[in-house]
């Protein structure tokens, strides 16, 4: 490729640079709403069960959208746009962790509650087997979770 071919092409890459940083602007803002409209019908579905209050079932009349869910979601992530990067790792990872500790135990709940209750599938574990194989990822959720914890400290 010659000099002058460079030259005069160079304008033209540079208008493509800026659609191409445009429209990536428009894709991340319609993912960033779509998970918000996400976390709005999470809370709208625990608002339902009784778990919080009921305003976050609560609609707009014009567009029918969950406005209270999609403020809060909002909320959240503006204010945590004021961490720095490893804190929000930090602090994605211990509730990541915690929700996995909280899913290993409720596992392990309903199979000694509900012994007999109708699954879509079945662990052929007895309880004991079934506590070691969680207590070996759970020690590694312990793990990040205290990891995560030195880095929010400092």
């Amino acid at each position: 490729m010659k000099q002058e071919d460079i030259r005069y092409a160079f304008p033209y890459i540079i208008r493509f640079a800026y659609v191409y940083v445009y429209v990536y602007a428009y894709v991340y803002v319609g993912l960033f709403e779509a998970q918000l409209t996400s976390a709005a019908y999470q809370l709208l579905g625990i608002a339902d069960l009784g778990f919080i209050p009921k305003i976050f079932g609560d609609r707009l009349k014009k567009f029918n959208t969950l406005w209270m869910g999609i403020l809060v979601s909002t909320i959240i992530v503006v204010a945590m746009s004021f961490f720095s990067f490893n804190e929000i790792i930090s602090t994605v990872n211990f509730l990541y962790s915690l929700g996995m500790l909280l899913e290993f135990a409720s596992f392990l709940w309903l199979r000694r509650k509900f012994p007999s209750l109708k699954r879509p599938f079945e662990v052929p574990l007895g309880m004991k087997s079934l506590i070691v194989i969680c207590l070996i990822p759970s020690f590694c959720l312990l793990y990040v979770i205290s990891v995560a914890n030195k880095n929010l400290e400092k």
